[in-house]
């Protein structure tokens, strides 16, 4: 294999075209993330037996007409792997049956096999790997057409059965073994045009990175004053460990520990869905992102792996990355889908979620702010949650107060008006209830254990 000219290539990617550009930080590195899984296509893959992880993407960057540098960050980074030798790049504007046409055409055969096998105990495979990289998704997308949706959410699992689409005058076009990867980028204006709520329970919107942005981080009128010589030879580097990159063939590995952060992740992300799906107020955008992030995060993790070096392996870092990546994409989502109705739902949430924590507090006493994050989260994100907390605290309804556990947030009288005159009756005499049978003894109970649970939660009035 080639030696690599660099550590970690979008690590690298990241901190060398960072400071050059206007583009958030975020959209950078997804950016390099589709290019470095452009290189890749279906050569390496995690096998989990049942089913088969590839690392293609689907990622739409959303922000304000030429603000947020959406097709600058998409073509600094994609130009890198236009040059690496049996890349296939699809055109910017199609129609799906165009699209499939031109997929079925794009044909990358390798050979698949274990790591370090014989070439005549390995299996030559045969797939139709291309990477779209499209300035405005408008232009390529069209949300009317079911057939368009349905198609590029059958693709975007990268099955080994063959993609078929017949027509009466041009035959059959047949995509085997395929692999999609798409970056685009659009406006917030255009997405909430097209992106309604049926749309998001069609399952596309599932396996689609959204990000967004609404601000530059940085003024840079001119560039070339900031790259200075540097513009003409920074890419020659990284072009280098693409090339490499797109040679390596073989089953990635993914090592027991991190399969035991793994294990941890999906049982907290499926009780995590469970409680979205409970209540009635809890972003249904979010909700469908839930159901794909466990895949998302391995999808992640090997990327990561194969831009450090050619090991093969997954270690937990890459692991613990994807999932702080895929959690920082959560946030982004209910940044992006915003409606009437979304306003009436995270109102009628945020009442609820006050509710729940009052009923929490006066039933605990004070306790840790972290013990009121672990409740939240089972229903909303952590910015949702900080937004909450500070807005009680300014409304009077909660406090700081210090002890020798630390800061803790008590319950104040005024915030015990947030519940209903019949609950504050029912918890209250709970209460005393149990100071009675306690007989002034010290509650062994630990602060903060009597929480409602997420199936008790108080429903808005």
């Amino acid at each position: 294999m080639r030696a690599r000219r660099k550590r970690h290539w979008i690590h690298d990617f990241v901190q060398t075209v960072g400071p050059r550009t206007e583009a958030p930080e975020r959209f950078l590195y997804w950016a390099a993330v589709c290019t470095v899984a452009g290189a890749i296509r279906r050569r390496c893959y995690l096998d989990f037996g049942t089913f088969t992880v590839f690392p293609n993407w689907y990622v739409v960057l959303v922000g304000p007409p030429g603000l947020v540098k959406k097709s600058t960050t998409i073509d600094i980074a994609t130009r890198l792997l236009r040059r690496v030798e049996g890349v296939v790049f699809g055109p910017d504007c199609t129609t799906w049956q165009e699209f499939v046409a031109w997929v079925s055409r794009s044909d990358d055969t390798f050979n698949r096999g274990t790591i370090g096998a014989s070439v005549l105990d390995q299996e030559s495979e045969q797939s139709c790997a291309v990477t779209f990289a499209i300035s405005e998704f408008g232009t390529f997308f069209d949300s009317k057409d079911r057939a368009m949706i349905n198609m590029l959410t059958d693709l975007w699992d990268c099955r080994d059965v063959p993609f078929v689409k017949s027509t009466k005058t041009q035959g059959q076009d047949v995509i085997k073994a395929p692999f999609v990867n798409l970056i685009a980028g659009t406006t917030p204006d255009w997405i909430a045009s097209n992106f309604t709520h049926q749309f998001g329970g069609w399952g596309l919107s599932s396996r689609i990175i959204f990000l967004h942005a609404a601000e530059l981080e940085k003024l840079i009128p001119y560039p070339d004053e900031i790259w200075g010589d540097e513009l003409r030879s920074w890419a020659a580097p990284f072009q280098e460990d693409l090339q490499a990159m797109a040679e390596m063939e073989g089953a990635m590995r993914l090592p027991e520990e991190a399969r035991d952060l793994g294990r941890t992740f999906y049982r907290e992300l499926m009780e995590r869905i469970r409680h979205f799906n409970e209540s009635a107020h809890t972003d249904k955008w979010v909700s469908y992102y839930l159901q794909r992030k466990f895949a998302h995060a391995h999808k992640l993790a090997m990327v990561l792996s194969v831009a450090e070096g050619d090991s093969y392996v997954i270690e937990r870092r890459h692991l613990e990355e994807a999932i702080g990546r895929c959690n920082e994409v959560e946030d982004e989502i209910s940044r992006i889908f915003t409606s009437v109705r979304d306003t009436d739902r995270r109102r009628h949430l945020i009442v609820e979620m006050g509710q729940g924590i009052a009923k929490g507090l006066l039933r605990s006493g004070p306790c840790p702010q972290d013990r009121i994050y672990r409740y939240t989260y089972q229903f909303m994100d952590g910015r949702q949650t900080d937004d909450l907390i500070k807005q009680m605290i300014a409304s009077g309804f909660i406090e700081r107060v210090q002890d020798s556990r630390g800061v803790l947030l008590h319950l104040t009288e005024a915030g015990r008006g947030l519940l209903p005159a019949a609950l504050l009756a029912e918890i209250e005499e709970e209460i005393a209830q149990e100071l009675s049978l306690q007989r002034g003894e010290q509650s062994s109970q630990e602060p903060g254990s009597s929480w409602p649970a997420a199936d008790t939660v108080p429903q808005a009035e």
